[in-house]
């Protein structure tokens, strides 16, 4: 009875942390980043083995729900480790073959349209999967400035920071700099184009005409 009241408040505090339910993941990253969510709450509650795989199969839902009963069934040595539920988990979710797919398209990875913040993003969110060029602050630095657009690429380049944190706040200082100087040229376009279209009065000047009966005054446009 004791047990039970143990595992009944157990799970209460754990729930109070309002953990999402898992059914799907369309994006291998939300399956990581599940996992993710779950540790932080792991740790802090200092959740035993067996408590880790519990709750989170009790967070599964739909096709998540029955792809665990297929592995339940498979399973003929005790009950999943946490270690060997995550294992399965990626397996299924966050297959090798993705890992790959995610690691060329960090090597492909340029601003483009993006803003700095957002490129930075996505680097981060993708860099994790190439630790070989981002696991030394200086190569993370240096890959996050290749794939600048090549204006503020150079200028940060001219500038050298040392560290990741700095190269980034130099890109977006830069960035802010060129935004300012882009607005300020549009006003001065749309400040020129309205100037250029109001119609100019005639001006009238007076001649004065010879002829045979004598003077004539005129006007003519100038």
């Amino acid at each position: 009875m004791n047990r039970e009241n143990e595992s009944r408040k157990a799970w209460e505090r754990f729930a109070k942390f309002a953990p999402p339910p898992f059914v799907a993941a369309p994006d291998p990253l939300d399956a990581e980043g599940w996992i993710g969510e779950l540790e932080k709450v792991y740790g802090i509650l200092r959740s035993s083995e067996e408590e880790k795989v519990d709750y989170a199969v009790h967070l599964l839902q739909g096709p998540a729900a029955t792809w665990w009963e297929v592995e339940q069934k498979l399973k003929t040595d005790g009950k999943h480790s946490w270690a060997q539920f995550k294992q399965l988990f990626f397996n299924h979710y966050f297959p090798v073959s993705k890992k790959k797919e995610f690691m060329e398209r960090f090597l492909r990875l340029k601003q483009g349209g993006r803003t700095v913040a957002e490129y930075e993003i996505e680097f981060s969110r993708l860099a994790r999967f190439v630790p070989q060029f981002t696991i030394e602050d200086a190569d993370r630095a240096a890959r996050f400035c290749q794939g600048l657009h090549t204006s503020i690429q150079k200028l940060v380049s001219g500038i050298n920071p040392t560290t990741y944190a700095d190269t980034l706040a130099c890109a977006m200082r830069i960035e802010a700099s060129e935004m300012r100087e882009k607005k300020g040229n549009e006003k001065k376009r749309i400040k020129n184009e309205q100037m250029g279209g109001f119609t100019k009065k005639p001006f009238l000047k007076m001649t004065s005409q010879s002829s045979g009966s004598g003077h004539r005054l005129s006007l003519i446009h100038i």
